[in-house]
This record gives C-alpha cells, structure tokens and sequence, in this order.
C-alpha cells in the first residue's frame, strides 16, 4: 500500500513538546504549578508512522507555548505562529488538554484533520508526557494515527512516532 504524503515539519511538533510538563520531586504528594511561558526544544526519534518530513535527530530550537493550569487540569497552548499554523493544518488543533498529578503531567491533541491513505482514513493524536523540575520540563511526545478500522490501515492502526523535549521557563516571583 502506498502512503499518502504527509508532510510534518519539525517545528510542528515543537509546540506539543512544550506542552507536556511535570513538576517537583517524584514522592511529593502536591500537585506541581506548570503555568508559564516555556521556551523547548525538540528532538526528533523514531518515525514508525513515517510522516514525510520527518529527519531523526533534527532539532527544533525556542519554540514558545503557554501553559495555564487550574488544579490538576491543564492546557498547553502553542504560541509560535509557525508551530501553530502547522499544528492547526496537521492536527487541526494547537492546543493540548490534560491532567497534572504530583511532579509529572500528561497533555493530549486529539487530531480533528481527517488524513487518507487509499482507503485508510485516519487522525493523528500528540500526546505529551514529562516533568518538571523548578522551572526546567523535559519529556517525550508521541504521535499516533487513529484510523476508520479498515482492514487497509495497516501500519496507520499501531505506528507511533516520538519526540523528546526539553525546556525552561522565565523564574516565576514567588516572593510572599
């Protein structure tokens, strides 16, 4: 079966990079604060879902996103335009929802863009997951495709590609 083209470009995934944060030390029972505005860097890995575009090692550099928290619910918002505008065309979304527990978080893009492969039909999900230590992230997002179940998916139905992400944020006043 051939693969439709899709063309992802790095600073795409950027954004959800920075979305996924965790906070503090990994026995504390409190639910870390993750509000900021990061800078993160990427670093593209496997590409089982082989997104065209898609250079293994390649970095993207100081891609901004906004995170604003409330509890232990969380929303990641990508604010570069370049990352954004790429992530609304491939995901049609360029914000992740999700939940913040202890020092670690979980943040999803449930993709809304319908994507076709010959008679595969399929979205494709960011989900990002990491920590967070003062005001330093790092963790891993990892795209997969959600298909229409035909039996033509192949692949579609259980690749995976991956991005680690690393990031600070500007030191927040906690004078008080």
């Amino acid at each position: 079966m051939k693969r439709t083209s899709i063309s992802l470009p790095l600073s795409l995934f950027a954004l959800g990079a920075a979305v996924t944060a965790c906070g503090g030390g990994s026995f504390s029972s409190q639910t870390a604060d993750i509000t900021g505005d990061f800078s993160v860097s990427l670093t593209t890995g496997s590409n089982a879902c082989e997104f065209t575009g898609w250079t293994v090692g390649s970095v993207a550099m100081n891609v901004p996103v906004a995170i604003a928290q409330q509890g232990t619910s969380a929303t990641a918002t990508v604010t570069g335009l370049a990352a954004m505008l790429l992530l609304d065309a491939v995901l049609g979304t360029h914000e992740f929802q999700g939940t913040v527990s202890g020092d670690s978080f979980a943040l999803t893009a449930f993709g809304s863009t319908s994507l076709k492969d010959g008679d595969c039909a399929f979205t494709i999900k960011a989900t990002m997951t990491g920590s967070i230590s003062g005001d330093a992230i790092q963790g891993q997002i990892t795209y997969t495709e959600t298909t229409n179940g035909n039996p033509a998916c192949g692949y579609h139905a259980t690749c995976s590609s991956v991005q680690s992400f690393a990031g600070v944020r500007a030191p927040s006043d906690d004078a008080g």
